[in-house]
């Protein structure tokens, strides 16, 4: 699907309240959203899970496959359920990836996917932001043990295809890891 047709169908949707369909093209599958707003860059949506809204995600455009509409009942059954009502958009900034990652709380986890990760990363990383720089975020991970790593995983921005927050698994998770030990100022490499 060409790039000026998905941000017709994000902005329209974003418009109306309705649900779609969005695939990137690093996935197989289809992730369910209701787009709240949409940039040239990025589009910011609330996370639909199973009737109840789950987080939101903001999806680099260069990153979607494709956008559909959902016409299904499934939607109008979310409206009636009153997704549409609670749906509240958190204000993050969509200019671009570093004011985005810069508008973060300190303490707010994110999950960060990457279309290409060095090797030895995984493609989704779930931490804090540590520093936003110019050409790329410096993310403190935290692996399934809730241990956080020693060094920030510098992700480049044009590597970013998705990131996650405020849904429950981050929240939750969020809750049982500790304080992270603090991590010294180093100059961004541009």
């Amino acid at each position: 699907m060409k790039r000026e047709k998905i941000l017709l169908r994000l902005r329209q949707a974003a418009e109306e309240r309705r649900i779609v369909a969005v695939q990137l093209k690093s996935r197989s599958w289809n992730e369910s959203v209701w787009p709240l707003r949409v940039s040239e860059t990025m589009a910011l949506c609330a996370n639909d899970c199973d009737f109840q809204l789950n987080g939101w995600d903001v999806i680099a455009i260069d990153a979607i496959q494709r956008v559909d509409f959902r016409y299904d009942k499934y939607a109008e059954f979310a409206t009636a359920e009153g997704l549409r009502d609670a749906l509240q958009d958190p204000g993050y900034p969509l200019e671009d990836w570093q004011s985005f990652f810069a508008a973060l709380p300190a303490d707010q986890l994110v999950g960060v996917e990457r279309c290409q990760p060095p090797e030895g990363e995984a493609a989704y990383a779930v931490g804090r932001v540590v520093k936003a720089g110019k050409k790329r975020v410096r993310l403190l991970a935290v692996d399934g043990e809730a241990v956080w790593q020693e060094e920030p995983w510098r992700i480049r921005y044009a590597d970013i295809n998705a990131v996650r927050a405020g849904d429950r698994y981050l929240t939750g998770f969020g809750k049982h890891t500790r304080e992270p030990v603090a991590q010294e100022e180093t100059k961004d490499e541009a």
